[in-house]
Parts: C-alpha cells; sequence; structure tokens
C-alpha cells in the first residue's frame, strides 16, 4: 500500500489465477477503506501492487479519495443556493 501511512505491506497468499487476484485485491481494499475511515478523505494516494510468484505484475490498483469541500470552500454556501431552486422545480 503505497502512500498510506504504513506503507509497504506485503501480504503472500496462493490463488488460482489473474482473475481471482483481481477480485481478491478489489475485496481487500474495501476492507482498509472501512478501516481507515473518515481519515481515508483528502489523504495520500494509495497504490496496491499485485505480482506473482515470480514478481511478475498482475495488477496495479490505484485510490485516492477527494472530500467535495476539498475541492470547493464554500460548498455550504453552493449547497444553500441550489435548495431553493431544486424546491421550486418540484
Amino acid at each position: 500500500m503505497e502512500g498510506h501511512a504504513s506503507a509497504s505491506e506485503r501480504v503472500e497468499m496462493r490463488l488460482d489465477d489473474p482473475e481471482e487476484a483481481r477480485a481478491h485485491t478489489i475485496v481487500a481494499v474495501g476492507d482498509m477503506l472501512r478501516r481507515a475511515g473518515a481519515g481515508f478523505w483528502n489523504g495520500p494516494e494509495w497504490q496496491i501492487d499485485v505480482t506473482d510468484e515470480t514478481g511478475r505484475l498482475v495488477c496495479t490498483l490505484t485510490v485516492q479519495g477527494r472530500a467535495a469541500d476539498a475541492f470547493h470552500e464554500d460548498w455550504a454556501v453552493a449547497a444553500a443556493q441550489v435548495q431553493p431552486a431544486m424546491a421550486s422545480v418540484a
């Protein structure tokens, strides 16, 4: 997990094929995100590299979260301005 506070953790397991390795990677990343909780948002990029027993790359998964307020400091004001417009359409 490159970029994370506990970077460069190596996990070894025996899987049948690249498809199973990719599917397992998605599940593992979901577990990591659940454990990270709110600390994930606006944190560093994570990169998970999956290799076979010879060291050849099977897949790479890169994850980075950005909360809306990191992009828009005036997010609360913008949301308040949208609400009346939506209410009048309904």
